[in-house]
């Protein structure tokens, strides 16, 4: 199965290592990944240009990979780790209110966590499963997706949603077929939809029906996409906007 990706806009330069994504009051939301500020940049979705920038706080940016909301927060993956040997991966956490008052800064709180199963932090560039692009809030919990060079699975790790140093659980897996790099839940059709990678070729899966805590038990349907000739096919980031409808952004490449 593919399907062909409708081009909105090409992004300002200011965001050209797009790495998140998320569509909140009717804003679309993106930051960039390693290296960049620590801000949060609102684009337009027609002309691609920033439209207002928001300083986090309490907040720097190492390796930015994904971005998440719930009802109450937002919440930025900070767990890029190509090498494997990360010790300080945290999840910052923003109130709504803050980041919607209209002032151009808001205020994070860290959610820092390790990985339950990782004993070995010895640096192994591009060669590591404990790399994650991907991160959902679903119920009580905040899950991680792991983008796994060794052997293309993915690995769906749970924690809390509460500031603190968590342990957290890996409590499930399956096949990716190549590199998640950003994952986002539908909250109408209750499903975990991930994008990613495979050598130059970008997928979406989506995964449905599932139970028990776990998200792999259910239906897994993978679609190829075929994105307009001359974009970058290195798909970074998707965000549920409403019943049928997600955006996706690419990074520069």
């Amino acid at each position: 199965l593919t399907q062909d990706l409708n081009l909105l806009s090409t992004l300002e330069s200011t965001v050209e290592e797009t790495s998140g994504l998320i569509y909140l009051d009717g804003k679309t939301i993106t930051h960039n990944d390693s290296g960049g500020g620590a801000i949060l940049y609102e684009i337009n979705e027609s002309t691609g240009n920033v439209t207002r920038q928001v300083t986090i706080d309490n907040a720097t940016n190492r390796d930015w990979e994904d971005i998440e909301k719930d009802g109450t927060y937002i919440y930025i993956g900070d767990f890029g780790n190509n090498n494997g040997s990360r010790t300080d991966l945290k999840i910052y956490r923003i109130s709504q209110s803050d980041y919607l008052d209209g002032n151009n800064s808001a205020t994070a709180v860290v959610i820092e966590f390790s990985y339950e199963d990782q004993t070995d932090f010895t640096p192994s560039p591009l060669e590591t499963n404990f790399d994650a692009e991907g991160l959902i809030a679903y119920d009580d919990f905040l899950y991680v997706f792991t983008k796994n060079w060794r052997d293309n699975r993915t690995h769906i790790y749970r924690l809390p949603k509460v500031p603190g140093s968590h342990s957290a659980i890996r409590i499930d897996e399956f096949d990716s077929g190549g590199l998640v790099t950003g994952a986002t839940y539908n909250s109408v059709s209750d499903q975990v939809v991930l994008v990613g990678y495979a050598g130059i070729s970008p997928f979406l899966t989506q995964l449905s029906g599932f139970s028990d805590g776990k998200f792999s038990n259910g239906s897994i349907n993978r679609t190829s996409l075929r994105v307009p000739s001359g974009i970058s096919v290195q798909v970074e980031a998707i965000a549920f906007e409403d019943g049928s409808r997600h955006l996706l952004s690419s990074e520069s490449s």
